[in-house]
């Protein structure tokens, strides 16, 4: 599978964790968005890893569905939606398990 754009995804990589520089956005995201990664797919806040482990299952297999194809930006943020839709459905009435996973890029 070829892919025009970079990807990468991680557990608590979005959170700030300086609290002199909380209004900054300074976090492993904006790193890997600085060194071009076109999409990052972080957490706001720490994880259960068995959560990833889903959201992640969820959202690599919706983007091998687009094998033979282009990936455009909106098939990653569609991957996630339905990744995290999944998640949801299942623990709805925990969102501390699911409302962290963010996408930051094009």
């Amino acid at each position: 599978m070829a892919y025009s754009k970079c990807k990468s995804m991680a557990c608590s990589m979005a959170e700030n964790k300086a609290v002199r520089l909380k209004d900054e956005v300074i976090h492993i995201v904006s790193g890997f968005q600085v060194a071009r990664f076109a999409h990052v797919v972080g957490c706001l806040w720490p994880s259960a890893d068995a959560v990833c482990v889903k959201v992640a299952e969820g959202f690599y297999g919706s983007l091998f569905r687009w094998e033979d194809t282009e990936l455009e930006d909106i098939d990653i943020s569609t991957a996630l939606h339905e990744s995290l839709g999944a998640v949801r459905a299942t623990d709805w009435d925990q969102p501390l398990k699911w409302a962290q996973f963010v996408q930051h890029g094009a």
